[in-house]
């Protein structure tokens, strides 16, 4: 398995790394970790993602957290392509974050549990991601640019689950 490095495979003067590509069974992602954190989503299209082992289904909408040393692969149909959004970043922002924001944490990147966090987004909130993805690549590669990027997608996430623990509550 290829584990991939910041500084050989983005370089590390960049402090974030983002990138749009149309996965077919010809061009999946083979399985590989690293020592840095992503998140990505589909956009449009259907696959499988393994991880950790476990294989999950990937359809429009989803978003994933992958932590440092997930291994991950993407796996296409024959039939079908699967775009995705990818953004990665240093393992030093999301330790930032952690310190800052997330202390004591067991959520998005910080769950415990053997696969990373997977939720699916309804399409408004999917929409505003990709809004803030496109704000993010006209950006300064600047630690403020992906701090802001992060902390806007995690109140977002943070919004829907409280917002679905409302719901859930009985009055």
């Amino acid at each position: 398995m290829k584990t991939l490095r910041w500084k050989h495979t983005i370089g590390p003067e960049m402090c974030y790394h983002m990138l749009r590509q149309t996965k077919t069974a010809q061009n999946s992602v083979e399985l590989h970790r690293h020592d840095f954190a992503e998140l990505f989503w589909v956009d449009d299209g259907r696959g499988d993602h393994v991880v950790n082992g476990q294989a999950f289904p990937l359809a429009m909408g989803d978003l994933v957290l992958i932590r440092p040393d997930d291994a991950h692969r993407i796996e296409v149909s024959e039939t079908a392509p699967l775009t995705i959004t990818n953004i990665a970043f240093p393992v030093e922002t999301l330790r930032f974050l952690a310190r800052r924001y997330f202390r004591n944490s067991s959520r998005w990147f910080w769950t415990p549990s053997r696969v990373p966090e997977m939720i699916h987004l309804e399409p408004q909130i999917h929409a505003e991601i990709v809004q803030l993805a496109d704000i993010l690549a006209g950006a300064p590669h600047q630690p403020f640019s992906i701090e802001l990027f992060l902390m806007n997608v995690l109140h977002r996430l943070d919004a829907l689950e409280q917002a679905s623990l409302t719901r859930s509550t009985p009055d």
